[in-house]
């Protein structure tokens, strides 16, 4: 049996909506993350005007993007394993792993060290 349209559109509508409350609630999960966080640092003294962080899991999404650049953040690593291009944008720097370093002198080169020519991953939460 096919749904009425009006059903369709009621589900699509609802659907949509679940998704921006999920969105809504991990912005504001975020949003207070990030405010502990500089309340920590402030507590032991570290400079809370200009910091660095590290995406966990690699994960991150345009409204944390925003975020971070609101509280200060100057710059963030995501867990893309290739050399960072520093005139990408600060709050998206690729990093390399101690692990995929070489570990003697005479060790092939890793694949990082020919990064691909555009990003290969991005996320959504």
């Amino acid at each position: 049996m096919v749904p009425a349209v009006g059903t369709w559109r009621d589900a699509k509508r609802d659907e949509v909506a679940e998704r921006q409350t999920r969105t809504n609630q991990i912005t504001q999960r975020h949003d207070l993350e990030i405010s502990r966080s500089l309340h920590f640092l402030s507590s032991i003294g570290a400079a809370t005007d200009r910091w660095i962080m590290s995406y966990p899991y690699g994960d991150w999404n345009a409204e944390l993007l925003e975020l971070l650049a609101g509280a200060g953040c100057v710059a963030a690593f995501t867990t893309e394993v290739v050399l960072a291009n520093l005139k990408s944008d600060p709050l998206l720097l690729s990093r390399i792993d101690t692990n995929d370093l070489p570990k003697t002198a005479t060790a092939q080169a890793c694949q990082w060290r020919h990064p691909p020519t555009a990003r290969s991953k991005t996320s959504a939460l």
